[in-house]
């Protein structure tokens, strides 16, 4: 939120990954970066048969 108000709209694409970035180290999260248009299938794999 605080990001929010300190630019007021005028953010930009690369201001927005790094206040991302500076989130996911404080917050000590893991995972992928990725815009909310991109997505990865998380659906099961039939495993191959020997």
């Amino acid at each position: 939120m605080a990001f929010r108000e300190r630019t007021r709209g005028r953010a930009t694409k690369p201001m927005h990954f790094e206040q991302a970035s500076r989130m996911i180290q404080r917050f000590d999260i893991f995972g992928l970066t990725m815009t909310y248009w991109q997505g990865i299938d998380l659906t099961p794999q039939p495993r191959p048969v020997p």
